[in-house]
């Protein structure tokens, strides 16, 4: 990625002097244009600064002389006052022919109480009525309202320009949407988000055209912090235009009752993936929570309509999406808690699939959505992750070459790790019928190295 500009401008009033203008321009183009401004991370605000360059490219022009030429239109002078004495009479009436009377001394109270003779010359310094014909009016308006509207195009050209975002970071509370290395658009969630490196930044976000109108939007799972707002928030799915326009956002405030026991908020959401329909598209979610470990996938329309499609007694990881002559279906995997292992449901992408079935009361679901999965794997836990891995196995990946499943499933260590990983391969037909497995090198070795240990 290209090194952000460094021609910066700090506060205000130098940004304003940079245009030629006012601070409180400034700010009133930021809050109705989009002006690019950035603010330190914590400072709540009050601490602004912005690059010269990312100016340059909001006012479409070359720069500093677009700048102040766009400052000096946006700000009109006052229109000039003429004291009506200092001006020959353009009244349009005939003046009275005779003698103009002679001058008198001020009497102010003569001044109150002597009305104007008809038809006599006005005196001076008083107000006079000057008949202006209705086209000249209509005329001026109309004048008026195309600068006005050339003046609005010239503001909003680089403001609503779409925009080809090819990489999104996440910096204090702001989300960063990048461009040919520079900063195309910011988004402030006006909360703390936790820190994400590229890695995660990459699961939570995706870069899609939604709309089918050859202009891509941007979906984030904006990971929310709870720590400055003393509720239960939890992650929420954003949508961006890509010009930087929030198009809708969804809060996760479900809860979920398994045998008695409440779960969630908070909710993380753990896997995000968009299918289509011909010109229709869906966005898939799972969202986790921690405390009973359970999960929900939600479905949503393009307009951020939003339905719960399908609960799991155990975490959710991974998401994929097949189709076979006999329909299309989603797959979502990860963790079942009652079997401790790993998991994956086969879910018919045309309706609500329910919940995963249970085998003890514990695993029973109070209001979950009706229904039941098409298919649903259990893939017990290999001897290595009985001896040295964790609780459980997890189908961390999917994958869908043809038709042909792998479900990767984690044996000893976390997916996020760059540790060696012991992993068992799966391998399941376009029937879903599961047909071999192929064990890691890495499993091999520590399955010599245990023997060897006794």
């Amino acid at each position: 990625m290209a090194d952000i500009p460094q021609d910066k401008l700090r506060g205000w009033k130098e940004i304003a002097d940079y245009l030629g203008t006012s601070a409180r321009t400034v700010q009133r183009w930021e809050a109705e244009l989009g002006f690019p401004v950035h603010r330190v991370p914590g400072g709540h605000g009050h601490f602004v600064f912005a690059f010269s360059q990312e100016i340059s490219e909001w006012l479409g022009g070359p720069g500093v002389g677009a700048g102040r030429t766009l400052a000096a239109a946006s700000e009109p002078e006052p229109a000039p006052v003429t004291s009506v004495s200092d001006q020959e009479d353009r009244s349009g009436l005939a003046d009275v022919e005779g003698p103009r009377p002679e001058p008198l001394p001020h009497d102010v109270s003569r001044d109150r109480q002597t009305p104007p003779t008809l038809g006599a010359e006005p005196q001076a310094g008083r107000l006079r009525i000057k008949r202006v014909s209705l086209p000249a009016t209509l005329g001026g308006i109309l004048v008026l309202f195309l600068a006005l509207s050339i003046l609005a195009v010239v503001l909003l050209r680089g403001r609503f320009q779409e925009v080809d975002v090819g990489q999104v970071t996440i910096l204090g509370r702001q989300l960063l949407a990048w461009k040919d290395g520079k900063i195309a658009w910011s988004f402030d969630f006006d909360q703390p988000l936790a820190e994400a490196n590229a890695r995660e930044v990459n699961r939570r976000v995706r870069i899609e055209d939604l709309n089918n109108d050859g202009r891509k939007e941007v979906l984030v799972a904006a990971p929310l912090l709870i720590s400055e707002r003393g509720d239960s928030s939890s992650d929420a799915l954003y949508c961006f235009s890509s010009y930087g326009k929030e198009l809708w956002h969804h809060s996760f405030q479900d809860r979920l009752r398994f045998s008695g026991d409440d779960a969630g908020p908070r909710w993380e959401i753990s896997a995000l993936m968009v299918t289509r329909n011909g010109a229709t598209a869906s966005v898939w979610s799972t969202i986790c929570e921690s405390l009973l470990s359970t999960s929900v996938l939600y479905r949503f329309d393009v307009r951020g309509g939003a339905a719960p499609y399908f609960v799991n007694y155990g975490h959710l990881r991974s998401l994929n999406r097949v189709q076979t002559a006999s329909g299309s279906y989603i797959l979502a995997g990860g963790i079942n808690n009652e079997a401790n292992c790993g998991m994956l449901a086969v879910l018919k992408e045309g309706g609500t699939s329910g919940h995963s079935p249970s085998m003890t009361p514990s695993a029973e679901c109070a209001g979950c959505p009706k229904g039941e999965p098409y298919r649903y794997f259990l893939f017990p836990r290999t001897e290595i992750c009985r001896m040295i891995g964790p609780p459980y196995n997890n189908i961390c990946n999917i994958l869908n070459t043809d038709g042909h499943l792998q479900l990767m499933s984690l044996e000893t260590a976390d997916a996020q790790s760059d540790s060696p990983q012991d992993w068992a391969l799966y391998a399941l037909s376009p029937d879903f019928v599961p047909e071999k497995v192929i064990l890691s090198d890495h499993y091999w070795e520590d399955h010599r190295r245990l023997s060897a240990e006794g």
